[in-house]
């Protein structure tokens, strides 16, 4: 299980979106053929942006993460998929609320304080697409953040 809070850089620009804050919380199954440490997993995350846009994305994602371990210390990457909700302001954006595809790709650090207990940063680019599009069009932001992991 694992709780992650980040900072929202908006890539969107022009878009009455600011930068914001963002909770994410994971759950997943380690595996571990060593070296790697591969954990495939689910995550529920909200972020909030600021602007005139006041958008605010909710996202459920499934996908994995990939580290590889070293004595107290994990680099790695992950990717996720799924479904986000969008809404905007309606006083700006009228109609302009939607349900997407959504997706992040990332890197990350970890460092164990316990065998339990893992901290760490991490830096992620993020997209929901825009209604009805295929394209690589609509809501971009980079997270960074920290989160910790307990590991059962």
């Amino acid at each position: 299980m694992a709780l992650d809070l980040h900072y929202l850089a908006p890539l969107s620009k022009g878009s009455g979106v600011d930068s914001g804050a963002g909770v994410a919380v994971r759950i997943g199954q380690r595996f571990r053929p060593a070296p790697w440490v591969v954990t495939p997993e689910l995550a529920l995350a909200y972020d909030s942006f600021g602007g005139l846009a006041e958008a605010r994305a909710y996202r459920g994602l499934a996908g994995l993460r990939l580290g590889y371990d070293f004595p107290a210390l994990r680099p790695g990457l992950f990717a996720h998929g799924g479904v986000a909700r969008v809404t905007y302001s309606p006083l700006l954006s009228p109609g302009a609320d939607h349900t997407s595809f959504t997706y992040d790709l990332g890197a990350f650090l970890d460092v164990t304080l316990l065998p339990l207990v893992n901290v760490g940063a991490h830096l992620g680019y993020n997209q929901a697409l825009k209604k009805g599009s295929n394209s690589g069009t609509g809501l971009k932001w980079l997270a960074l953040g920290l989160h910790a992991e307990i590991v059962f």
